[in-house]
């Protein structure tokens, strides 16, 4: 069982390695590591499957894993904040019986931890919404925004991404994925502010800093990108990204010396 799961491991690793944008390899691998125990390392994998993610199936099922992982990890407010998300992602008429499924395992996982929490902690909304409308509405245009992939349809995409963030202006993800869709489209400095807003509302993630820092080396900024690899390596990364993170350091550093 040990070399099987070894084996398997290593398989993804080198996937990954062939193409670290894949969501399912991230994913997978994170999955068989919890099952090894090894969480940190699975949390590392589920964290890059969770900001990787075309669609909000995809993302809900990564984000679930990682509520349990950080239950595991007895980390409680972190695994709850994770299950709402789950929720929040799925509660959309949009999606389907599997999907709706999700949400109760995330229930179902919220109520577990309830005496960890304080109480039940779906019963605990934004203040200021107290039917958790808005939260709700901000995910479902978040949903919409995901969904619509393709040159033909991004600026749809960028329209139900604004209204999300509108709604939930502190969420790092929305912030990441507009930043995506507007770094596709081509508008750069406006890409560059939305990573710029996700690495400072996700300063534990490493993607938006290693982001945000091709982008600033791409405009010659070698110095400042050199830093935001600095800070993403600083963080909790599964060992391929960090491999990648690596690379793109050591080439900006090469970059500034004198020739």
């Amino acid at each position: 069982m040990t070399k099987d799961l070894d084996s398997s491991i290593e398989q993804l690793g080198e996937q990954i390695k062939r193409n670290p944008r894949a969501v399912q390899p991230y994913m997978v691998r994170g999955g068989l590591r919890f099952l090894r125990g090894e969480y940190e390392l699975a949390l590392a994998d589920l964290e890059a499957a969770c900001a990787l993610a075309p669609t909000p199936d995809l993302m809900a099922r990564a984000w679930l894993g990682k509520g349990r992982t950080y239950a595991k990890l007895d980390r409680p407010q972190e695994a709850v904040e994770s299950f709402r998300t789950v929720i929040g992602l799925v509660e959309n008429p949009a999606f389907g019986p599997d999907t709706y499924g999700l949400a109760n395992e995330a229930r179902e996982e919220l109520e577990a931890l309830g005496g960890a929490v304080g109480g039940p902690s779906n019963s605990s909304p934004p203040p200021g919404d107290p039917l958790g409308a808005r939260s709700r509405r901000a995910w479902e245009e978040f949903n919409h925004g995901v969904l619509l992939v393709g040159p033909e349809v991004r600026a749809k995409a960028e329209e139900h991404l604004r209204a999300a963030i509108a709604l939930k202006p502190d969420e790092g993800v929305f912030h990441l994925r507009l930043g995506g869709t507007l770094e596709a489209m081509g508008r750069r400095p406006e890409a560059r502010r939305e990573y710029e807003e996700a690495a400072r509302l996700m300063p534990d993630e490493g993607l938006p800093h290693f982001l945000l820092g091709n982008m600033v080396r791409d405009s010659g900024a070698l110095e400042l990108a050199a830093k935001l690899y600095t800070q993403a390596l600083s963080q909790r990364l599964d060992p391929d990204f960090r491999r990648l993170c690596e690379e793109a350091l050591a080439a900006s550093r090469k970059g500034r010396e004198p020739r």
